[in-house]
C-alpha cells in the first residue's frame, strides 16, 4: 500500500514537471514571436513598374486617346467596305401600293452599298491612321516616361537605403573610437585635440545620415505617388 502510495506521488510530480516544461517553452515561443514580428514583403523592380504604369493616370488617358483614334479610324474605313441595310417595305396605302421611291413594297429589302473610288475618302481615311499613330506613339511614350521614373526612383532609393546603413555601421564605429579615445585621454594617453577629433567625425557621418535620409524620404513620396500608396505606407524595396 504504501509503494502505491509513493508511486502515485511520483507520477504526480512527474507530470507537474511536464505540465512546467511544456508552459515555458510556449511561453518563450510566444516571447519570440512577440519579439522577431514577420518582415514585409519587398516589392520587385518589375512589380514596382507594372503597378505603376496600371495605375498611372497619364497613361490611361493616353490609352482611351488612342481606342477613340483607332475606332474613328475604323468608322473612316467601313466606307470602303460592304455594307449590307435589310429592311422591310410593308406599310398600308390606298389604292394601287406603291413603297418609298415609287417601287413595288416588299416583304424583306436587302440593299448593298461599297465605294470603290472616292479619292476625299481615301485621304479622310489615311489622315485618320496618321492620327492613330501620332496617337499610339503618345501613348508608349506616356508608358516609357512611367517606367523610366519608375525604375530610376527604385533603384536610386535601393542604393540610398544601402549608403544609409553603411553610414549608420560608421556612426556605431564613430561612436565606439569616440568612447575608447576618452577613456585614453582620461588615463593621460591621449591628448584632448584626439576627442575633438573624433566628435568631428562623429558629426560629420550623423550629417550625412541627415542628408541621405532626406533624399530616401523624397524618393519614397515620389515612389509612393506613382505606385497610388497611401503616404504613410511603408515601402520595402529589394
Amino acid at each position: 500500500m504504501k509503494m502505491q502510495k509513493g508511486s502515485n506521488v511520483l507520477l504526480t510530480m512527474h507530470v507537474i514537471a511536464a505540465l512546467v516544461v511544456a508552459g515555458i517553452a510556449v511561453s518563450a515561443g510566444n516571447a519570440w514571436a512577440q519579439q522577431a514580428p514577420p518582415q514585409r514583403p519587398s516589392l520587385t523592380l518589375r512589380q514596382a513598374v507594372a503597378q505603376a504604369v496600371d495605375r498611372s493616370r497619364d497613361v490611361a488617358v493616353a490609352r482611351l486617346r488612342y481606342e477613340a483614334a483607332q475606332r474613328e479610324t475604323d468608322v473612316s474605313r467601313s466606307q470602303f467596305m460592304p455594307n449590307l441595310y435589310a429592311g422591310s417595305g410593308v406599310a398600308y396605302t390606298n389604292g394601287f401600293p406603291l413603297a418609298a421611291g415609287g417601287g413595288a413594297p416588299a416583304v424583306l429589302s436587302v440593299t448593298y452599298s461599297q465605294a470603290l473610288f472616292d479619292p476625299l475618302a481615301r485621304s479622310e481615311v489615311r489622315a485618320a491612321g496618321q492620327r492613330q499613330e501620332q496617337v499610339r506613339l503618345e501613348w508608349d511614350g506616356a508608358r516609357d516616361a512611367v517606367i523610366m521614373r519608375v525604375a530610376s526612383a527604385y533603384l536610386e532609393l535601393a542604393k540610398v537605403r544601402r549608403s544609409r546603413d553603411l553610414l549608420f555601421s560608421e556612426r556605431a564605429s564613430a561612436a565606439r573610437i569616440l568612447a575608447y579615445t576618452r577613456q585614453r585621454a582620461d588615463a593621460g594617453l591621449e591628448l584632448p585635440i584626439e576627442i575633438t577629433r573624433a566628435q568631428l567625425t562623429a558629426a560629420k557621418i550623423e550629417q550625412s545620415i541627415a542628408r541621405i535620409e532626406g533624399g530616401a524620404d523624397a524618393l519614397s513620396d515620389q515612389l509612393r505617388a506613382d505606385l497610388g500608396l497611401a503616404s504613410d505606407q511603408p515601402l520595402e524595396v529589394a
